[in-house]
């Protein structure tokens, strides 16, 4: 019976000590990619905050707005591309690092694949991250097209609701003439 507690035991730390392990390294490259991406976001994150006065918004500052969107987006898509293809590079490498140990290691086949796993660690996880900060960049280019989109929609029922506004202001002042 104390062997299985002592099992569960083992168990029990070897997850805490890989979970603690696990949380290490989320935690350096999370500080990573936000220290790569965050200057990036500065600009749309105070474009997306400006949505939230889009009721008490003029034409003539969502026509601004939405030109401001427009080059911040083109530039995050740009950026966004160049990280992508960082991602690709790097698992590309990370790729060619294993099969490089794995075709110059000695051993067993197995003995071999795992060693070339090992090894090619490094590469792993600049992959992940690059993967990581690529996904940020789709949030937030994901979210100033929704912004991008509501000014838009808001803009054209302000744009037709002044243009009714004048319209109607013109027949009033026309029936009054006619009336003289």
């Amino acid at each position: 019976m104390s062997s299985i507690r002592e099992n569960a035991d083992y168990e029990s730390n070897r997850f805490e000590e890989a979970n603690q392990n696990t949380k290490e390294v989320y935690d350096n490259l999370h500080e990573i990619a936000e220290k790569y991406s965050a200057p990036y976001f500065t600009k749309i994150k105070e474009l997306n905050n400006i949505v939230a006065n889009v009721s008490t918004m003029t034409l003539e500052e969502m026509c601004d707005f939405l030109g401001k969107m427009t080059v911040e987006l083109n530039h995050l898509r740009e950026v966004a591309t160049n990280v992508t293809l960082k991602e690709q590079c790097a698992d590309i490498l990370q790729k060619s690092m294993y099969a490089d140990v794995a075709i110059n290691s000695e051993g067993p086949q197995q003995q071999k694949a795992n060693y070339a796993l090992l090894e090619s660690q490094p590469e792993k996880l600049v992959s992940l991250l690059y993967k990581n900060v690529s996904k940020k960049f789709d949030i937030q280019i994901t979210n100033g097209e929704l912004s991008y989109k509501t000014v838009n929609s808001a803009m054209i029922v302000k744009n037709s609701v002044e243009k009714r506004t004048t319209v109607e202001s013109m027949k009033y002042l026309s029936d009054e003439r006619v009336g003289e």
